[in-house]
């Protein structure tokens, strides 16, 4: 891999079983929403903002360095549950409509190795796959491990399970959640530990220092 202006980390989404959703027009003004809520929440870590590239089953985006790639796309499948998209990220050049900063117009070699990942990552039935530069041994093999067992995990959560975790991630104090919903301390702390949820976010901010160590 070249390193030099025109390196970026390029994310490419695909909505899973998309085709089997019945309420499209909620799901997809749904995304949008939270497209548009992670442009403007990394507005300063896009190159080109994350965008709907056909219909709302595929997305992209162009990051300057893919420190924060893992916690935007994660960010994006929180928001969207039980809906899921399966992400491929890669750091590599563009050398078309780079200027543009418009990721649904860009090109280059970052693009094209992403859709070649997406294909496989459809054949086996996993959420991630990340090719970045980090001069550390199997690298991209680890952290793509490790995300795919954190989303493997949490696509699992019911409903229920789901709720608690969304108000404890707002308010971070499981009374706050039990009085919310009118229930119990330890009803809240039973289901945050079903999840594993300590030990996922362990995993998720490991994730995330790795990738701010690439380089």
């Amino acid at each position: 891999m070249e390193h030099g202006q025109n390196l970026f980390t390029v994310i490419v989404g695909d909505l899973i079983g998309s085709s089997e959703i019945n309420d499209r027009p909620v799901v997809s003004n749904q995304i949008a929403e939270a497209i548009e809520g992670i442009g403007t929440n990394f507005r300063d870590d896009f190159h080109g903002r994350l965008t709907i590239t056909r219909g709302m089953d595929e997305i992209s985006g162009v990051l300057k360095r893919p420190a924060l790639a893992y916690k935007i796309c994660r960010e994006l499948n929180y928001i969207i549950f039980p809906h899921c998209f399966r992400f491929a990220v890669v750091q590599n050049i563009l050398d078309v409509n780079v200027e543009t900063k418009e990721a649904r117009r860009m090109d280059g070699p970052a693009f094209h190795r992403a859709a070649d990942i997406m294909e496989q990552l459809k054949k086996d039935n996993l959420f991630y796959s990340f090719e970045v530069s980090l001069n550390v041994s199997d690298f991209n093999m680890s952290i793509t491990a490790l995300a795919n067992l954190v989303s493997i995990i949490l696509q699992r959560r019911t409903e229920r399970q789901d709720l608690i975790l969304r108000e404890y991630m707002k308010s971070g104090r499981q009374q706050n959640v039990a009085d919310k919903f009118a229930i119990t301390q330890q009803a809240v702390s039973d289901s945050l530990k079903s999840l594993h949820w300590q030990y996922i976010k362990r995993v998720e901010n490991l994730i995330d220092n790795m990738l701010n160590e690439s380089v």
